[in-house]
């Protein structure tokens, strides 16, 4: 019997003191990891909840890895963040053109793209990952390495938008460059040597910024909005986290996960959510009901449409 495990991720503030006086004040971020984590307890998931200071850079990725180091194939791996996104610059020479690493704003420090797929590096072939990402800046999360994107501007709003401000990213890349340089070296070290582990990585891919796409686990990413629009937080859930939800209708939502992000980009205005895929496992799953672990009975529907009832 297949088996799911979730780690949900919201902050409605940050440690101000590792941020130069920002808080990242939020109204629905917390909620939307409970109403999360709730989704995913009625789909019998083994949930675990990381909110505001419980959430920082070590403990988020302690729990990722921890899930991998228990999950075999046809498992399924949930991982939701709500918060603010961030972009940092890559300023490591080597290997492809620089860009910038997609961060998500953790309590004590960003979190970087590299680090989380370094985490799940580590998962067995044929895993199912699917992220969540109610943050701005979630568009380039998967995207190609050769395609980096730039920074995006954030005009002042109505509606409080998901992303870190310019003034502060800057000051914490300055302050902590080092580090984040440290990082990037390591994450993308360990994320080679895992390819080369299960010889999944080529030649031409060892030369990539960041190698990502040849993950031996095959993750979908369900994302807040595209690369020019920012995602807003709400009172009760961030506008993309409400939407998912209203579509989701307590499980009664059947279709594949085209068809789910499809509808949820019906229900908002002002952002469009994405829906992109990365690594080399199976693949036949994503036409599966989004979020159901044991999903046998979906693939074999798809593997024999035929018997598909009347």
């Amino acid at each position: 019997m297949p088996k799911g495990i979730s780690l949900h991720i919201g902050l409605n503030h940050v440690d101000a003191t590792a941020y130069g006086g920002w808080d990242g004040a939020l109204a629905g971020a917390v909620h939307d990891a409970h109403d999360m984590a709730l989704l995913a307890s009625s789909e019998a998931y083994r949930t675990q909840l990381l909110t505001d200071r419980q959430a920082t850079a070590t403990a988020v990725l302690t729990a990722i890895r921890t899930a991998g180091g228990k999950l075999r194939p046809g498992d399924v791996f949930l991982l939701s963040y709500s918060g603010h996104g961030g972009q940092l610059p890559d300023t490591i020479p080597e290997g492809g053109p620089s860009g910038f690493d997609e961060t998500w704003v953790c309590w004590d420090r960003q979190l970087l793209d590299d680090e989380v797929y370094a985490a799940l590096a580590s998962f067995a072939r044929d895993v199912r990952v699917i992220v969540v990402s109610d943050t701005s800046h979630s568009g380039t999360n998967a995207r190609s390495p050769l395609a980096p994107s730039p920074p995006v501007r954030t005009p002042e709003g109505a509606r409080r938008a998901r992303i870190i401000p310019t003034a502060v990213s800057n000051a914490d890349q300055s302050r902590r460059q080092a580090l984040y340089q440290r990082i990037r070296r390591s994450s993308r070290a360990e994320i080679r040597r895992a390819m080369a582990r299960q010889r999944a990585l080529t030649r031409r891919q060892s030369d990539l910024r960041k190698p990502t796409s040849c993950l031996s686990a095959r993750a979908v990413l369900l994302t807040a909005c595209q690369d020019n629009e920012v995602a807003y937080d709400g009172p009760g859930n961030g506008a993309f986290t409400n939407a998912l939800l209203t579509t989701w209708a307590t499980g009664r939502f059947e279709g594949t996960y085209r068809d789910f992000v499809s509808l949820i980009r019906t229900r908002l205005s002002a952002q469009t959510p994405g829906l992109l895929s990365i690594g080399r496992g199976a693949t036949g799953w994503e036409a599966s009901r989004p979020f159901t672990v044991d999903i046998r009975h979906d693939l074999e529907l798809i593997e024999d449409p035929g018997s598909q009832p009347d």
